[in-house]
């Protein structure tokens, strides 16, 4: 292996990365600009903002309303008395009413008020499960992209050293120090490693254009985690897996959704009762008529009527051919629906739940494992340099040693990337997952971490 050849394999991890700078997009920014440029997240906010006019429309059905209704009208015919001849006549008259009514009682419009607090709290949850779920979205495919970056650099590195062994390989042949077979075995470890580095860029580019679908701009920079050993990122766990299922059960998402569909079925089956009471109205009347003649009067005059009329409207159901009990049975069915769905969503949080503990624990002991496995590999090529310098290893010897430790780091930070998600989604399933997390863990990153330029990668994926 020629000097160039080890240079360009030594230097192959950090060509594509640079200091993290301002212009890097990191995790807290990637959900940012998704949640700030999301169609489904907006219309969901429009969905929350037309709900909470319910509360107001609950509230009008128990005021007073107030109306004006006004009859202007013209009168015309013929009239005979006697004997006479037909007189024709016409006049106009003009009648106004002034009306108010005030709901006195009315059952169903008072339950009909506190159930629409209940159902903007549901609009409120359904809004911030939608954001959640964004933000997952955004999570995986950041740490899906970071990722296919780290395999891309492997491959890539993989590539360079098999180029260096088959040029190695044909210097061999010339002099006679390497077989022809040995330099087809290279020729061939060369092609599948080409492979290897077309199917790593080909998912690079899918994941990246996952990743730039979701924050709806070119990502030309972005921040992650660099090969360092002493990092401490875990997410802070409770002590138990019980302590998060009893959090969950009260707390996640899901579920307060499914409890305010209980409180929502139970007004329901409330004002199916209240249907069947009577009402109570108060009614005032205020009339003005003005009629300019009377056709049926020898003597046609004008006459201006005032009245009021202050009444209490009652009215009271008697029979209904049996549909106010009819929707009471459908409705108490329907809230011992909604009972079981809730049921239903407390396991099923809770097993979430104890599968995403599970899972960050297994992490946690995967990246101690591969932290014991990279400091060994790091000595193995410790030793590698060592030897090399004293002429007991060659250039291919440290090379391998070398990307070694590459592959070990990145096996170490795809662990930690799933730590994070794991963890981040646990708190998602408890309902503790709040937008200061993504802050953290943006933060985190950007400062042990590193920026690349994905436009080298873009090239690269196009060869």
């Amino acid at each position: 292996m020629n000097k160039t050849g080890l240079r360009a394999y030594l230097l192959c991890s950090t060509l594509l990365c640079a200091a993290a700078s301002a212009g890097a997009i990191d995790l807290a920014q990637a959900v940012d600009l998704a949640a700030a440029r999301d169609p489904g997240l907006r219309a969901g906010r429009h969905a929350f903002n037309a709900n909470q006019e319910l509360t107001q429309q609950a509230r009008a059905a128990m005021l007073p309303t107030l109306s004006i209704v006004g009859t202007p009208s013209h009168i015309k015919g013929t009239i005979a008395f006697f004997d006479s001849e037909p007189v024709p006549r016409s006049f106009n008259s003009t009648t106004w009413n002034i009306k108010l009514n005030q709901p006195v009682f009315r059952a169903q419009h008072w339950i009909a008020y506190s159930r629409s607090a209940a159902q903007v709290a549901q609009a409120e949850i359904r809004y911030r499960i939608a954001q959640r779920d964004l933000s997952l979205r955004i999570c995986q495919a950041y740490f899906d992209m970071v990722t296919a970056q780290d395999d891309a650099i492997v491959a890539l590195s993989q590539e360079l050293l098999a180029r260096d062994k088959v040029s190695l390989g044909r210097d061999g042949v010339v002099i006679g120090q390497a077989s022809l077979t040995e330099l087809g075995e290279s020729q061939i470890a060369l092609q599948r490693s080409r492979i290897d580095r077309r199917k790593m860029l080909g998912a690079y580019a899918e994941k990246k254009s996952d990743l730039e679908s979701l924050v709806r701009e070119p990502v030309a920079t972005i921040v992650k985690i660099s090969n360092k050993k002493n990092l401490e990122f875990a997410p802070q766990l409770l002590s138990s897996v019980e302590q998060w299922t009893a959090q969950a059960e009260d707390s996640a998402l899901e579920v307060q959704l499914k409890a305010l569909a209980v409180v929502i079925a139970a007004y329901d089956v409330k004002m199916q009762w209240a249907a069947n009471l009577p009402t109570v109205d108060l009614t005032l009347t205020r009339g003005r008529f003005v009629e300019g003649g009377n056709i049926d009067l020898p003597l046609s005059a004008s006459t201006v009527t005032r009245s009021t009329v202050l009444g209490l409207q009652i009215n009271i159901p008697i029979v209904n051919g049996g549909d106010t009990l009819s929707r009471m049975r459908q409705t108490g069915e329907l809230k011992a629906q909604a009972e079981e769905e809730l049921e239903a969503a407390r396991i099923e949080t809770r097993q979430k739940v104890k599968n995403a503990v599970a899972a960050f624990r297994r992490t946690e002991s995967q990246i101690q494992d591969l932290l014991v496995a990279v400091r060994l590999a790091e000595d193995l090529l410790v030793e590698a340099e060592s030897a090399y310098t004293m002429g007991a290893r060659t250039q291919s010897h440290v090379a391998n040693a070398q990307l070694r430790v590459q592959a070990l780091y990145r096996d170490l930070n795809r662990a930690r990337y799933e730590a994070l998600l794991q963890g981040i989604r646990l708190k998602a399933f408890a309902g503790s997952l709040y937008p200061e997390e993504f802050a953290q863990v943006g933060k985190m990153i950007r400062q042990n971490g590193e920026a690349y330029r994905s436009e080298e990668f873009d090239r690269l994926s196009e060869q």
